[in-house]
């Protein structure tokens, strides 16, 4: 095999690898009890989306369903560590709290880099005007793949398939 072979084959590989790179997956949020309310986030939350870190809790904002909130339905959503009672809080878009829940940590890493767990996660609640109990279910939506993704995978697979003519022209 030549250098200019070697060198046809390693970028066909790269590109092919390129486009089946894993991205965060999107996970469907989906609260039952006392209030509803229902939500998409990346499973691995971007430091950029994280509104806010303390020592243990992050804020993100969030687009969905949300109780008493039309027509605006975004929401900020504050998540707590198991340390300081796990859970989350509530705020509508606007900053007027909503309600608080303790529970489960809900997510793996730490506050300054969370990945969200899947499950179903029974939550209370401190205070607010929707007593608990409530009931937080995580589930993966299937990923659809990238337009790039897919031309990248398309250029590598192409790549390695004018490798092999190439190489059964010499032959």
């Amino acid at each position: 095999m030549t250098i200019s072979n070697l060198k046809v084959l390693a970028a066909a590989a790269a590109l092919a690898v390129a486009g089946v790179a894993a991205e965060a997956a999107p996970l469907q949020f989906t609260l039952s009890g006392a209030a509803s309310a229902s939500f998409v986030f990346d499973s691995d939350p971007a430091q950029s989306d994280l509104l806010a870190i303390g020592g243990n809790y992050f804020k993100i904002a969030a687009s969905g369903t949300f109780p008493n909130n039309t027509p605006v339905n975004t929401a900020i959503l504050q998540f707590f560590d198991g340390e300081s009672g796990g859970g989350f809080a509530m705020f509508e878009g606007g900053g007027g709290f909503k309600f608080n829940t303790f529970g489960p940590q809900i997510f793996g890493g730490s506050v300054n880099d969370p990945a969200f767990q899947t499950g179903t996660f029974s939550l209370g609640s401190y205070i607010g005007d929707r007593s608990g109990p409530y009931t937080l279910t995580i589930t993966e939506i299937s990923a659809v793949p990238l337009p790039a993704s897919a031309l990248l995978l398309m250029g590598g697979l192409l790549g390695l398939g004018a490798l092999a003519r190439r190489r059964g022209a010499r032959a």
